[in-house]
């Protein structure tokens, strides 16, 4: 198991889009109820940034507690979720555990990738919920707790449900308030802000970085980010890294500008048929001083980043799903309207 009680992240919620604001209103709301929350995002979306903030928007007094489940063995789920008494069996710790949802009495835990409890431990998390309740490993007393509990899983939870891999009591008792956290292909508008967010924070070099340029988010707005903005942070991280090598005998020849020189890992990852073309619009500089025509920059670029890149997905899909419009707009995740209205204006025709 592998829990965290510390408040610190890789990122913030960083990003003024709609989908972003939207996951905000949503985080307030499901702060001011004590109902359980689940959380559904791919990877590196920021699940469980989103519940650290469900948490402290709460008000909460008790420790904010993550619990791992993929790396639950599968003998130690009952012991580890709600503990054991000194002696409980023969490798138990003579102290003793109070268990995770004891530790964080008052407080909030996070059960990241429920999917991957066995139905057996999902079985006994249900019995919790509905109780409120727990009996540690070797002690018949019965304890109620009051934490709040969040759930967060990147799988397809219908295709779960239908393959008996989910529970549907523990789903419906699970998902009292549901928030989607959006991809980050779905908020390329938050591109120069999140980007501006890892500068600053990666930026201690001594160096005085002001941005990327501009042929850099193009690319960025091209790219497909299926590791969304945990990459995105990455790849920053490692173009400032390259930087560092590249300058720190010469800081009188360093550029305020982070070029494709120091992206060199992400462009090598970039599909062979991407190709990069500067928008008219876009001007010599994107810089971190000038938010409001960094995005707007970015606009231009990802309208025709769209056009050259999304047509031929969709098309890829329809012919994979043989033109089920249906079954193309799920492997998408888009509505059925959304697929038409794309088929119609890119011209996609059996």
């Amino acid at each position: 198991m592998n829990t965290n009680t510390q408040y610190g992240s890789s990122y913030d919620l960083v990003g003024s889009s709609l989908a972003m604001q939207r996951v905000r209103s949503l985080i307030k709301d499901a702060a001011s109820t004590d109902m359980n929350v689940l959380i559904l995002g791919e990877t590196g979306v920021g699940k469980e940034l989103v519940a650290r903030h469900i948490h402290k928007e709460s008000g909460r007094v008790g420790k904010y507690t993550t619990v791992n489940c993929a790396a639950i063995p599968e003998g130690l789920l009952e012991s580890e979720l709600f503990g054991y008494r000194r002696g409980a069996f023969t490798s138990a710790d003579i102290r003793g555990n109070p268990g995770v949802f004891q530790y964080a009495e008052r407080g909030t835990v996070f059960l990241d990738e429920i999917l991957d409890m066995v139905p057996q431990h999902q079985s006994k998390l249900l019995r919790f919920l509905q109780e409120k309740e727990v009996a540690t490993v070797g002690n018949p007393e019965v304890k109620k707790v009051d934490v709040k509990v969040i759930a967060a899983t990147n799988h397809d939870l219908e295709y779960e449900l239908s393959r008996g891999n989910l529970r549907r009591d523990l789903y419906y008792r699970l998902n009292g308030f549901t928030i989607y956290v959006p991809p980050l292909r779905k908020r390329l508008d938050d591109l120069p802000a999140l980007i501006r967010h890892f500068i600053v924070k990666y930026n201690r070099f001594g160096f005085e970085i002001t941005g990327i340029d501009p042929e850099v988010m193009v690319m960025f707005a091209q790219h497909s980010w299926l590791g969304n903005v945990r990459e995105l942070e990455n790849y920053v991280q490692r173009a400032i890294v390259e930087y560092k090598k590249r300058h720190s005998s010469d800081m009188e020849q360093a550029p305020k500008l982070l070029s494709n020189k120091y992206f060199k890992g992400f462009v090598m990852n970039m599909s062979p048929s991407t190709t990069i073309q500067l928008p008219e619009t876009i001007e010599s500089t994107v810089s971190l001083g000038n938010s409001t025509s960094q995005t707007s920059l970015l606009k231009a670029a990802v309208k025709r980043a769209r056009q050259e890149v999304e047509a031929p997905l969709i098309r890829k899909a329809l012919e994979q799903t043989h033109w089920n419009r249906s079954a193309t707009a799920r492997i998408l995740g888009i509505s059925y309207k959304a697929l038409l209205y794309k088929m119609n204006n890119y011209g996609l025709k059996n």
